[in-house]
């Protein structure tokens, strides 16, 4: 599945106004994570 695979993530030019914990704790693979 890719939560368990998935080691990087470009969240950029994103309107997020929280951090979405929840739904990055399941990406234990994880290694690179972009929120600018």
């Amino acid at each position: 599945n890719v939560a368990g695979s998935l080691r990087s993530l470009d969240l950029s030019y994103n309107s997020l106004e929280e951090i979405p914990f929840r739904a990055l704790s399941p990406l234990k693979k994880l290694d690179w994570l972009n929120m600018h």
